[in-house]
């Protein structure tokens, strides 16, 4: 896209094809004659999102995601123990179906 703005010739270059309207942010960098009567903006390649730990369980009380060094990290729910009759009884339960479900995985 090219645009004279105040005698200076303002030109954009995105990564797609279409621009859509409701995009006001711009990534990239810009270049500049010497005289001022060229500017260039090239926007910078996407960026690929950052792949998660995938979650291996998902229980009542436990969550647990495989990182990408082969190794597990275990995460408790926000709950308050009080509420919950047996708790711990409850969360050994739940901690048993957990190794069990790693162990398929080896």
């Amino acid at each position: 896209m090219k645009k004279v703005i105040k005698n200076v010739t303002l030109s954009i270059v995105t990564n797609d094809k279409a621009e859509p309207e409701e995009r006001v942010n711009f990534d990239g960098s810009l270049r500049v004659s010497g005289d001022w009567r060229n500017v260039d903006f090239a926007e910078s390649a996407p960026k690929r999102p950052r792949a998660r730990n995938t979650r291996v369980f998902d229980g009542e009380m436990l969550t647990t995601v495989a990182k990408p060094d082969g190794s597990y990290q275990l995460h408790t729910k926000n709950i308050n123990p009080l509420k919950i009759n047996d708790f711990a009884q409850r969360m050994f339960c739940e901690a048993t179906a957990l190794v069990e479900k790693l162990n398929e995985r080896r």
